[in-house]
């Protein structure tokens, strides 16, 4: 079964205002992810101009989502059984 990639943009964000002593991982959340730029671009402008002032910032990140074809694992479920 085949699995397609597609590329999806992450939005994140990072909490400065915590202390060093805090992990890393800790500070990073990731709140959305979207499947256009231009709509992962916008929301970060939109999220760093409301709360850029309370010590988070945001950014995106391009990754790739594996999804299988439904249609693909469908037929392939049909064909086992048959």
């Amino acid at each position: 079964m085949a699995k397609q990639k597609k590329e999806v943009y992450a939005v994140i964000r990072v909490d400065d205002f915590h202390d060093r002593v805090v992990p890393l991982e800790a500070k990073i959340t990731v709140k959305e992810v979207v499947s256009s730029l231009e709509v992962a671009d916008a929301e970060v402008a939109r999220l760093n101009a409301r709360n850029g002032f309370k010590g988070s910032r945001y950014f995106w990140q391009m990754t790739r989502s594996s999804l299988i074809n439904t249609r693909a694992r469908i037929s392939a479920w049909h064909e086992a059984k048959n």
